[in-house]
């Protein structure tokens, strides 16, 4: 139950920070865009905060979301935004999210989990 709702929050987020970035542009169809960020979050989860946090460290972890996150931000977008924006900013921000939420699955999750295997 734990791992679920871990997801509804990354997915959560990924879908607020999409809108407001997507709310700041001109002449773009929100929805496909929304769908790409769905997906990213979804990868994201099960590629980086099931396999590569157990084994790595946050600052490892954070910077493979980092270029996950870049990698759909520079689908959705396109030529849309300036390079500054998409290409620095965003993935900042995403980044700090992202270690915040690795803090999380590290201490909330990750503990459930064992306690859940150890009964």
């Amino acid at each position: 139950m734990e791992h679920a709702k871990a997801l509804l929050i990354k997915i959560v987020a990924a879908g607020i920070l999409g809108t407001v970035i997507l709310l700041t542009m001109e002449d773009i169809i929100i929805g496909p865009p929304l769908v790409t960020l769905l997906l990213a979050a979804i990868i994201s989860y099960l590629l980086v905060d099931l396999f590569i946090l157990p084994v790595s460290n946050n600052t490892v972890a954070t910077a493979i979301d980092i270029v996950i996150w870049w990698s759909a931000g520079t689908l959705v977008i396109g030529d849309h935004m300036p390079i500054w924006l998409t290409g620095i900013v965003a993935p900042i921000i995403i980044g700090i999210g992202e270690w915040h939420f690795h803090k999380y699955m590290l201490n909330v999750v990750r503990r459930q989990t064992n306690r859940s295997t150890a009964d």
